[in-house]
């Protein structure tokens, strides 16, 4: 299956947050955030130029996107990224929205995971 990729070029930072940290309202509402809290930790994701201060962060990611929609039924989406990427020494961070799929690269890797996409039939368009 090939599929439709996008690069969107802005700096992400993953970071780990205390497991009772408060929800980042003003953090929330940039694009391309994320945060996601479990019984173990929280783990926030932002543009690098608003990763907060005082906690681990892993910065130098950008985001991939699988432009979709894609329907709660298909399968093996994610996988026909994750493969060619793993392959290739490129690691991934996966997101999941509502429509679609993202996997977050580092920024240093972009061109290899794009090479190595292309090379297994998928497109890219332009951010």
């Amino acid at each position: 299956m090939s599929l439709t990729l996008r690069f969107h070029n802005m700096d992400l930072s993953v970071c780990k947050l205390a497991p009772s940290a408060p929800i980042p309202v003003d953090i929330l509402t940039w694009e391309f955030t994320v945060f996601l809290r479990t019984p173990d930790e929280v783990t926030l994701i932002c543009p690098t130029t608003i990763a907060p201060i005082a906690v681990k962060v892993e910065s130098g990611w950008i985001a991939l996107e699988l432009v979709g929609p894609f329907d709660f039924g298909q399968t093996g989406i994610l996988m026909q990224v994750a493969k060619p990427l793993a392959a290739s020494g490129v690691a991934i961070y996966a997101l999941s929205t509502f429509n679609t799929d993202y996997v977050l690269v580092k920024a240093d890797k972009r061109t290899l995971a794009q090479e190595a996409l292309q090379k297994t039939g998928h497109r890219f368009i332009e951010d």
